[in-house]
């Protein structure tokens, strides 16, 4: 459908809102000029008037936050090339990987 459109509207820019990552890995190499997850956006937001709430300085939910976006940008990078949802499973902010962070450092 993507390429219909761009076929139709070559000088447009296409926006697409994707469900999940799933969704926007199955979109790689579409002619989209920006995408939003609408899972993820909500689950950050969510998030973040939690850690608010909790009483989180708001400079710390922000370099949380930031750190957040980084890291899934990594896993999804590596899932897209991959085609495996996975990889870098590493990466996740998980009570795991925070423990193996702890007992390594």
């Amino acid at each position: 459908m993507l390429q219909a459109v761009n076929h139709a509207f070559p000088d447009a820019g296409i926006f697409v809102r994707a469900y999940d990552r799933r969704s926007l890995m199955r979109m790689a190499g579409a002619p989209v000029a920006g995408t939003v997850r609408e899972l993820l956006e909500s689950a950050v937001v969510m998030a973040r008037e939690a850690m608010l709430n909790l009483g989180v300085d708001s400079e710390e939910v922000s370099r949380t936050e930031n750190e957040y976006r980084r890291r899934d940008r990594e896993r999804l990078h590596a899932q897209t090339v991959t085609n495996d949802l996975h990889a870098k499973q590493e990466v996740m902010f998980t009570q795991r990987n925070a423990a193996a962070a702890g007992e390594a450092g």
